[in-house]
């Protein structure tokens, strides 16, 4: 019997450990309130028995990453959203059944779907960052793990290896970074430019430009894309803007603090 509801001082360490978990899903608490609330009240219930812990360990587990995807689907084509929205929506319903615990079955079929829904998040996410240039080759193979990752019948542990596989081939051709471009077109880009390191940065929606001479802002613009403000005057940024680390890999602007007070490191080993 002890083995089933545990010892009171083994259930009472646990539950602090869970309640101290839940209190870290930000997440969770603002994407599903309710179902954190109703988290919150069963680890303040007396009386606990191991299995109860169990069971609230797993949902939290489970919860937290259905608010991952929920927070995830901003970055998804608006007219990919809803049918995703749907698909997470039907993992809920299943989640909030009443159980005494899950069975080993029950909790490998949800493992998989949830594996699956992140897997076509994350492609979504890169086909948007790509907008325009899935076509050709590029679009039979994103057509292929689309048509795997969508089907009603269960996830498998060889559909995972062949998205996995798959996936992995479509990484260089559609990188999930905010650039929206391969690695190839950064290191052309970068290189066709010619400017030092500290050069490249970003409007507040992520869009990338370049400052020239020194490298520090001297005139504010207008971002081409979304008409944010971009560059700054007397060779400071505008607060909403940012170096564009990703796209050479500059740890401070070429005109800034760091850089007049230490010049580029790399700079004087050049020169030594």
């Amino acid at each position: 019997k002890e083995k089933i509801q545990g010892s009171a001082r083994e259930i009472a360490t646990s539950q602090d450990r869970l309640k101290a978990l839940l209190e870290r899903k930000s997440l969770l608490h603002q994407l599903l309130p309710e179902d954190f609330l109703m988290l919150e009240e069963k680890l303040a219930q007396k009386n606990l028995t191991v299995r109860d812990l169990g069971l609230v360990e797993n949902y939290i587990s489970f919860y937290d990453h259905l608010a991952g995807l929920q927070d995830s689907l901003k970055k998804v084509h608006v007219s990919e959203q809803d049918k995703v929205r749907t698909r997470i929506d039907q993992v809920h319903e299943w989640l909030a059944k009443k159980r005494l615990s899950f069975t080993s079955q029950e909790l490998d079929d949800l493992q998989s779907e949830i594996q699956r829904l992140t897997y076509l998040v994350n492609l979504l996410t890169r086909c948007k960052m790509a907008e325009g240039r899935v076509r050709g080759s590029i679009a039979e193979q994103v057509y292929s793990v689309r048509e795997l990752l969508e089907r009603r019948s269960k996830f498998t542990q060889e559909d995972k290896q062949l998205v996995q596989k798959k996936m992995e081939a479509l990484k260089a051709a559609l990188p999930c970074s905010g650039l929206g471009i391969s690695e190839e077109e950064r290191v052309q880009i970068v290189s066709a430019m010619g400017y030092p390191r500290g050069h490249w940065f970003k409007c507040p929606n992520g869009h990338i430009y370049v400052i020239g001479d020194c490298g520090g802002a001297m005139q504010r613009g207008t971002c081409p894309e979304c008409k944010e403000v971009i560059g700054g005057v007397n060779h400071t940024l505008e607060r909403s803007n940012q170096l564009a680390s990703e796209m050479d890999g500059a740890q401070h602007a070429a005109w800034s603090d760091v850089a007049n007070n230490l010049m580029n490191f790399e700079e004087i080993q050049r020169m030594l």
